[in-house]
């Protein structure tokens, strides 16, 4: 197995820490099998592929449970990091 290399390590507003690692294919291609075709949750899926909370994969509940200013920020982290192209070209 590849090892994982961190994109961001960001500050939660419940005072932990989230791990965001570096997507590849197979994290792009599990959450596309995971959103069962609904391409609106895609985002949703790819940020329980790759973020980590206190070193353990983020479970859809912690996801689900996470106040709407911690997803926001998460989701524009992701963002950001899907539409860097430049850094893989």
């Amino acid at each position: 197995m590849n090892k994982l290399t961190i994109y961001t390590t960001i500050e939660l507003s419940i005072g932990t820490k989230a791990t965001i690692v570096e997507a590849n294919g197979l994290h792009f291609f599990n959450a596309l099998l995971n959103c069962n075709g609904n391409i609106n949750m895609m985002p949703k899926y790819i940020i329980l592929e790759i973020m980590y909370l206190n070193n353990n994969i983020i479970t859809e509940v912690e996801l689900n449970n996470l106040p709407i200013c911690d997803v926001l920020l998460i989701y524009d982290v992701i963002n950001s990091m899907m539409s860097n192209i430049d850094k893989y070209n």
